[in-house]
């Protein structure tokens, strides 16, 4: 859970950038845009009231939004980059579509994919590190409940022997020392 609200506190900044630069050339879109461009039956430029709106325009805000998500997701953008180019200038359309294209989804959307990707990640070798610590452990404390019903039972089980402080030294040995020290 901790995770989760790490990569959402990481995420809330870059989609608060990304909503303000969508935001902005929204209303870019608006001012260029909204209004101008009516197409008749044999898609030609009518400004006439027999025109039609295309279905993707800066016309209203909503529809503004909705344009500027169709490019920043690279689905069907080339169609409204075409209908703007032809009916206004086609050096302002391009600026305008080409850097939507390079800022918001080469620049923006990649970072918010890395941000998601990295957090992920994170969270991945964190289990492994858990997944990993709690199976040492279960193991561990496995063998010392093994080791205590064995005991328990009264199954011999060679406990873990300590040194002495004359381990090393034979039993003849040792006795001349205490024999020495008293």
């Amino acid at each position: 859970m901790l995770g989760v609200q790490n990569t959402l506190k990481d995420i809330s900044n870059i989609s608060f950038l990304l909503f303000i630069f969508v935001f902005t050339y929204m209303l870019i879109g608006m001012e260029l845009y909204a209004f101008k461009i009516k197409f008749n039956e044999n898609n030609e430029l009518d400004l006439s009231s027999r025109g039609k709106y295309p279905q993707s325009n800066f016309n209203t805000p909503l529809g503004a939004f909705l344009s500027v998500f169709i490019v920043l997701a690279n689905d069907g953008w080339a169609k409204i980059y075409f209908d703007h180019f032809r009916v206004t200038s086609p050096t302002v359309a391009s600026l305008f579509f080409i850097s939507i294209l390079f800022i918001g989804q080469f620049m923006l959307l990649n970072l918010f994919i890395a941000i998601l990707i990295e957090n992920f990640e994170q969270l991945s070798v964190r289990g492994n590190l858990t997944h990993r610590l709690n199976a040492i452990v279960k193991k561990s404390l496995w063998r010392k409940i093994v080791d205590l019903y064995k005991r328990f039972r009264g199954i011999k089980v060679k406990p873990d022997r300590k040194k002495k402080k004359f381990d090393h030294v034979n039993n003849e040995q040792a006795t001349l020392l205490e024999q020495q020290r008293d």
